[in-house]
């Protein structure tokens, strides 16, 4: 009398996502015997990014033998592996062999594409001001999908899409920015005090595309930079007035700093220069 031996092929989902639970699948629950039988084909859902294991049941002398739709064996080298990893969509067979007898299981793996949540940004916001959804939407590059929900976690806003059971996350990060309190004076006498214009630590860091316009009492143009690194010592720009390259007078100049962040910020007012 033939022995029989039953065996399940368990299907393990590992999830890229630390809070996911892995899925078990009892794919199939049959004899290993010469007596044909109809196996069904199960179907699993993976999201794209996923990692999947095909497990069967282990037993002792038994030899697996893992191959694709397209007949190309995926595990010819070790016939005793009893499971294999994937993460490509198609249809998988294994055929397990004892004592003589064979019997094959069928698994389609459909992956469906993740939704795009985005990539991972920051952005800058002063003190006591609340970023808007807009902001931190904008905030995120590689052109995320609209129909997601933030979250928070003190600084940092998740954004989550998810479609099809799938979903995607990206995070913006907020900069708490101090108040921007532009001093009005300096004194580039080269003493090593106070001799270039500062306006804030940082200020080409924390604002790397910001601009700065210097004028003279006439609205002449005396000095630009972009960005603008702290480092005005009271000489004028070239090409901007006559005297190019030279040590501005004592008085009052007027400026215009742009910060071009994502609300367009910007000042206006006078810093006085003395020797």
């Amino acid at each position: 009398m033939l022995k029989k031996v039953f065996f399940i092929i368990l299907v393990i989902v590992h999830f890229s996502t630390i809070s996911a639970e892995n899925k078990i699948y009892a794919i199939n629950n049959t004899s290993l015997h010469t007596d044909k039988h109809q196996n069904s084909l199960t179907e699993i859902t993976l999201c794209e990014g996923e990692d999947l294991s095909l497990t069967a049941e282990f037993f002792v002398g038994a030899t697996y033998k893992w191959f694709t739709s397209d007949n190309k064996t995926i595990n010819s080298i070790d016939l005793v592996r009893s499971n294999i990893s994937v993460n490509m969509a198609g249809i998988y067979l294994l055929t397990i062999s004892n004592n003589g007898c064979n019997d094959t299981a069928e698994i389609n793996i459909i992956v469906i594409p993740k939704p795009n949540a985005g990539t991972n940004g920051s952005l800058n916001i002063l003190k006591g001001i609340s970023p808007s959804e807009q902001e931190l939407f904008n905030a995120l590059g590689g052109n995320p999908e609209q129909n997601g929900v933030w979250t928070t976690n003190n600084n940092a806003y998740t954004y989550t899409v998810n479609s099809n059971t799938c979903k995607s996350t990206a995070k913006a990060t907020v900069n708490i920015i101090e108040d921007v309190k532009i001093t009005n004076a300096f004194t580039p006498n080269k003493d090593g005090i106070n001799d270039t214009w500062v306006i804030l630590s940082d200020l080409s860091k924390i604002y790397p595309k910001n601009k700065l316009f210097i004028f003279n009492r006439h609205g002449n143009k005396v000095y630009q930079a972009a960005p603008y690194k702290n480092n005005w010592d009271g000489i004028a720009n070239s090409n901007l007035i006559i005297n190019s390259h030279s040590k501005l007078p004592v008085g009052a100049y007027y400026y215009v700093l742009e910060l071009n962040d994502i609300d367009n910020t910007a000042f206006k007012g006078w810093v006085y220069i003395n020797y």
